[in-house]
């Protein structure tokens, strides 16, 4: 297991600025929703990498003195954790090193006794602390739990993990804990994790906890995150958490975006203040008759569409795209409006920037605590909730609804947010 000493970095308000690449493709979505109140996907991580950079070569080095058996049984503990846990993780390969070596290269070894990994992409780097690859113990050094829960923690490292025991909120959570680490330039999102298999203060687990198996899904989302610029009213994509945005050609015009259920972007233009839609992100806007007057979008569970009056700040809906516009009785005071993934209507307050929530179209807005600073707000198929800085315009994420808002690194310069498997 890895052991680095260093500061922890935690959530900062972070505006880099828009990189300029070609748009990404998607995963299907198959996640369990969270319950409302739920706080999970506990989250330390660094150097993650690309959502294009999988399926993740894996090779075992010329020094490994494993059998076939036993490099099976890497594979098979790691595809039944974290490959199952996630549509977006996926290793290939799984043979000896060729000349061109692999993504993840493994020293399977008996003279191992204690696992090692670098975090993330440093496994391209041969002058890290683990010399650039991952080292294994086998079955002659070590129990067969032991060394289960040494495959998928050093794993979890491979693909950004760092040690849940340097989480901040251990010592007040778990104060009998005293195997303390230090965190280098990681960023902390959700809550501590007690049962987290990166967690030293386990008592060696053998599966990846449900927080786990949550914290890869936030790292690694089934679907893109879509992002309408602060100034250039033209969309962004980006594939996993804090990869760069891209920017998509063919795109402008619109101050707000969603992805309708068979996959097509439906935008609100930016001064028509009107529906656009278009068939895949490059594709040309087309213009929707009969949809003008509204600032925001989204698509409910049924298929009717809801958007939020451009001077209203109330709810309408209309149950086709070029149907008429019914407004919605007692539903004002919001500024852009999602849904969540058990139909409960999600909205940002028009002055206050927090969140309200109303379990159907006609029942009343409920505030929500400890979620304000946010002007735009969208909600991923497994229940984690993003939102945009009023003020930062970059990304922040929430694991429940009244849980704390943590900054997405590398994520400025959007005004909007919008989750949604757009590229079928």
């Amino acid at each position: 297991m890895l052991s680095r000493l260093h500061p922890i970095i935690t959530a900062a308000w972070l505006t880099p600025v828009l990189a300029t690449a070609a748009a990404l493709g998607a995963c299907a979505v198959d996640a369990e929703p969270l319950e409302v109140g739920q706080s999970v996907a506990p989250l330390v991580i660094e150097n993650m990498w690309r959502r294009s950079d999988f399926p993740l070569s894996v090779c075992f080095q010329s020094g490994s003195t494993s059998t076939t058996a036993e490099r099976q049984a890497v594979r098979t503990a790691v595809e039944g954790s974290w490959g199952a846990a996630s549509r977006v993780v996926r290793f290939t390969g799984w043979g000896a090193c060729g000349s061109a070596g692999a993504d993840i290269e493994i020293l399977h070894s008996s003279t191992i006794t204690r696992g090692c990994s670098e975090i993330g992409t440093d496994h391209r780097n041969t002058t890290g602390l683990c010399n650039g690859r991952m080292q294994l113990p086998t079955p002659a050094s070590a129990s067969a739990s032991y060394l289960t829960y040494t495959y998928i923690h050093e794993f979890g490292h491979a693909i950004g993990f760092r040690h849940e025991q340097s989480h901040p909120d251990k010592e007040q959570d778990d104060p009998t804990c005293t195997d303390d680490e230090n965190l280098g330039s990681g960023t902390v999102a959700g809550s501590y994790d007690p049962d987290s298999i990166m967690n030293y203060c386990t008592n060696v687990p053998t599966v990846l906890s449900r927080n786990d198996r949550r914290s890869v899904q936030l790292m690694y989302p089934d679907s893109p995150i879509l992002g309408v610029g602060e100034t250039s009213y033209s969309l962004w994509t980006k594939g996993a958490l804090t990869e760069s945005w891209a920017g998509v050609a063919n795109s402008g015009g619109i101050r707000d975006v969603t992805v309708m259920p068979d996959g097509r972007l439906l935008g609100v233009g930016e001064t028509s203040y009107s529906l656009w839609t278009k068939t895949c992100p490059t594709c040309a806007w087309q213009g929707v008759a009969n949809s003008g007057g509204i600032r925001s979008v989204a698509v409910m569970n049924d298929g009717t569409i809801v958007g939020v009056g451009s001077t209203s700040y109330s709810l309408w809906t209309k149950s086709c795209l070029t149907c008429d516009w019914k407004g919605v009785a007692n539903s004002g005071g919001v500024r852009d409006v999602a849904v969540m993934p058990d139909g409960t209507l999600l909205g940002v307050g028009e002055t206050s920037y927090s969140l309200w929530t109303r379990a159907t179209l006609n029942s009343p807005w409920v505030g929500v605590a400890n979620s304000g600073g946010i002007q735009s707000v969208d909600v991923m198929d497994n229940g984690l909730i993003l939102g945009v800085g009023n003020t930062s315009y970059s990304l922040w994420v929430k694991t429940s609804l009244t849980g704390d808002w943590y900054s997405v690194p590398n994520s400025g310069g959007v005004r909007s947010v919008a989750v949604g498997n757009y590229d079928r």
